[in-house]
């Protein structure tokens, strides 16, 4: 029994590890977007190269969101409430993105 709780112990090591990679991730993606709205509104030529850029990580991050949220069993209630703040963080990263898809628009065309 002690070996199966050391084994969660390090599975959930790992998932907390991940977890805070991620948030790292999102935090890294969301100063872009900041650098690439005000770039957007200067009308730098390599805005919307670096918009479908940071749009694909954030499709990454999406679906490894998607595959990490069903790897919590109730007993891991820490690291479900690490990923509701991840997924929080990313949603709000994703609204962050979509305002930058309308400056470019709205600057470019």
């Amino acid at each position: 029994m002690e070996h199966k709780d050391s084994n969660m112990t390090l599975r959930e090591e790992k998932i907390e590890q991940r977890l805070n990679e991620l948030m790292q991730t999102v935090s890294d993606i969301n100063l872009d977007i900041s650098d690439l709205q005000e770039r957007a509104s200067l009308k730098n030529s390599a805005v919307k190269d670096d918009y479908d850029s940071i749009s694909e990580e954030v499709q990454a991050v999406e679906t490894e969101i998607s595959e990490l949220e069903y790897k919590f069993t109730i007993s891991e209630i820490s690291l479900y409430l690490i990923f509701l703040n991840l997924k929080l963080s990313f949603n709000i990263l994703k609204n962050k993105l979509e305002v930058t898809n309308y400056l470019i628009k709205l600057f470019y065309e």
